[in-house]
């Protein structure tokens, strides 16, 4: 089997699910003749995940999430010019083509009023999912959720902790012992988070408009408050060093700060939406308010990213394949656990740590 040359961007020991189903796509050829446009972060490891439907017959259009904006001196661009495929960076443009996919595979629901898929979706991330199963009955075809799965917390649980406290070391000079941390939003990308500062630091506050998220963040022993308690909130924020926005609610912290009352603390967005907004200027966020964890060459870790993109292909030959009825679905719980298991065997990590936090 002849890879191209961007698989070995990684060791090939982290990436298995989609060295494997590469092997089988090219093997059973079972997408000739299908449409598929491909919407997720502009990276090498997603011209790794591309590679794989190409693999197997597909005609693949790629083009870019919009919340990550890639360099223009990025390798991948190199790549794309070489490869089968049509790219598209703009979804502006996609205009022409919205009524020709067979499938879709999104990320953030960025393209749910962009295009319309003849066959499928499936979805990514949180934040995607809850547009598509709550505007399910406005698609015509099944929806799957990648989100919505045991798997996808080894990519946002252990991946996240480990990428934005790389992330953090690389682009501040802040010692971590026992730094003073206040987190914005506390679902399963700021619960990472959390996994991975509580290394360093005990000091950890969470902010959530979420009771069940609140009491959660209490039963992790962490101090909590409600986003309305604007006086434990501001006080909180005072005494911190790092303020972390992991809400995905745009302009959340213009609306309780001023510029000023943030001074001399280190801001930090994880978030696909600008949670600061208006009142804090770019120049004062890490990362110019772009996920902090994306601005890294490699943001998460392949071992933790494979099993994720790996279930995002396999959802479209899911949908070839078995009956899936109009509407929304999770990702199959036996595809799930089988994910889960196989992934627990070859790293020899033990993921029910993430269901405890």
């Amino acid at each position: 089997m002849l890879l191209p040359a961007f698989w070995n961007i990684h060791p090939l020991a982290d990436l298995p699910f989609l060295l494997n189903y590469r092997h089988y796509c090219e093997k059973e050829k079972f997408l000739q003749g299908v449409s598929v446009l491909n919407n997720t972060p502009l990276s090498l490891e997603t011209l790794i995940k591309v590679d794989c439907l190409l693999a197997a017959g597909a005609a693949v259009t790629l083009t870019a999430t919009r919340f990550i904006k890639p360099s223009t001196q990025c390798k991948t661009y190199d790549y794309i010019a070489a490869m089968n495929l049509r790219f598209i960076p703009d979804h502006a443009d996609l205009e022409p083509f919205k009524n020709d996919f067979d499938f879709v595979l999104d990320c953030g629901a960025e393209l749910f009023n962009t295009v319309h898929p003849k066959k499928g979706t499936v979805e990514l991330t949180g934040s995607g999912t809850l547009v598509y199963k709550s505007q399910a009955c406005a698609l015509n075809v099944p929806i799957i959720s990648v989100d919505d799965s045991k798997t996808k917390t080894l990519e946002t649980f252990f991946g996240t902790a480990e990428g934005f406290v790389r992330a953090l070391k690389q682009f501040s000079s802040v010692d971590l012992s026992n730094i003073k941390v206040v987190l914005f939003g506390y679902g399963k990308v700021g619960n990472g988070i959390i996994y991975g500062l509580s290394s360093y630091t005990s000091s950890i506050t969470v902010i959530d408009q979420s009771d069940v998220a609140l009491q959660k963040a209490q039963h992790n022993k962490l101090k909590a408050f409600s986003i309305y308690d604007i006086k434990q909130v501001k006080k909180a924020v005072a005494q911190a060093d790092l303020i972390i926005t992991a809400a995905g609610a745009p302009g959340l912290i213009s609306t309780i700060f001023k510029r000023e009352e943030l001074k001399g603390k280190l801001l930090a967005n994880v978030s696909a939406d600008d949670d600061f907004g208006s009142v804090v200027p770019a120049e004062d966020v890490l990362g110019k308010k772009q996920p902090l964890n994306f601005q890294l060459e490699t943001p998460t870790l392949m071992r933790y990213l494979d099993p994720s993109f790996y279930a995002h292909n396999l959802c479209v030959e899911l949908m070839i394949k078995d009956n899936f009825s109009v509407g929304y679905h999770p990702l199959p719980t036996h595809i799930d656990e089988e994910i889960i298991g196989k992934w627990e065997k070859l790293h020899g990590e033990n993921t029910s740590i993430a269901s405890s936090h």
